[in-house]
């Protein structure tokens, strides 16, 4: 992690806490593991479950997604790298709701969790526009090399796309470059950022289409009410 915080970037919470519960229930692959120890794995995951659970961002008192960091203390979302703020992350939100809805069975405030994120990822979702790439004179940046730029086009009948980033209040997307300045638009970004960091992607796309309408059959109806 690149800050001191509960981090979600790049699967580091979720994927401990995968770990964790299959270290406490999986006999097969963890059986050599003493009974004590996998005790303790299992309340460190049902801690880690509460901790992501306290962590969802709430927008005017209802519930959306997960930031990229949240404090420990506080839960709420903090600043990871400069180009990374402290706003609500599609990419990162996706794969705590995979990990939420793995949950069997869940409890009501895990079932509220994810249909309130599932309701916010399917809201920002953005219609008639494709990111392409386009050959581009080759630049040696600190961190990478790139021959290529990247564009919005507009397009009908584009699948829909989301931005890694948005804005808290008016759901648009926000971008930053690495001096810590956000912008609103992905052209007003450097062409190191636009190359070097996923700013748009179909992250969601599979979880609201196939995921969870499939999730949502198998879970009791009272559940939801």
């Amino acid at each position: 992690s690149d800050v001191d915080a509960i981090t979600f970037n790049d699967q580091v919470m979720v994927g401990v806490l995968r770990t964790l519960r299959q270290v406490s229930g999986d006999d097969n692959l963890y059986g050599f593991v003493s009974g004590k120890r996998r005790g303790s794995a299992r309340k460190a995951y049902e801690r880690g479950i509460a901790c992501i659970l306290k962590c969802q961002i709430r927008v005017n008192g209802q519930l959306a997604v997960w930031a990229q960091q949240h404090d420990h203390a506080t839960f709420l979302p903090v600043a990871g790298r400069h180009y990374e703020f402290p706003f609500p992350a599609s990419l990162e939100s996706v794969e705590i709701v995979r990990l939420l809805m793995e949950i069997v069975p869940p409890d009501r405030q895990v079932v509220q969790a994810i249909e309130a994120a599932v309701r916010w990822l399917d809201t920002v979702k953005i219609e008639g526009l494709r990111i392409r790439e386009i050959p581009c004179e080759p630049a040696q940046f600190p961190y990478h090399w790139t021959n290529i730029d990247r564009i919005e086009v507009r397009e009908q009948g584009a699948p829909p796309i989301w931005a890694r980033f948005y804005d808290l209040k008016s759901k648009e997307p926000v971008f930053a470059n690495r001096e810590k300045q956000t912008v609103r638009r992905y052209r007003d970004l450097t062409r190191e950022r636009r190359t070097g960091y996923q700013w748009y992607g179909y992250w969601p796309a599979r979880l609201l289409g196939q995921e969870y309408p499939a999730w949502r059959m198998k879970i009791n109806p009272a559940t939801f009410k």
